[in-house]
């Protein structure tokens, strides 16, 4: 997972903005159990998506996305915050 991330953190994709790139990450890791090394990354998850110009509606997505993902994972006080 971390190479994952380390990936995601380099990578200069232009046929996938960067938003589409992170919602993946956050699925793998939630389907593969690893969703605690997402949550070390919420901090920076706001600049993230004013860098990468996000819509509301993207925002809105990818919150919804963490928030199911850490509850599934038993990780419901962090899917409030």
């Amino acid at each position: 997972m971390s190479v994952y991330l380390s990936v995601f953190s380099a990578a200069h994709l232009t046929w996938l903005r960067g938003i589409h790139r992170y919602v993946r990450i956050v699925e793998l890791a939630a389907a593969t159990g690893q969703i605690a090394t997402i949550t070390g990354q919420l901090s920076r998850l706001d600049s993230w998506m004013a860098e990468w110009s996000c819509t509301t509606e993207e925002r809105r997505s990818l919150y919804k996305q963490l928030f199911y993902s850490l509850k599934e994972s038993g990780n419901l006080k962090q899917s409030c915050e």
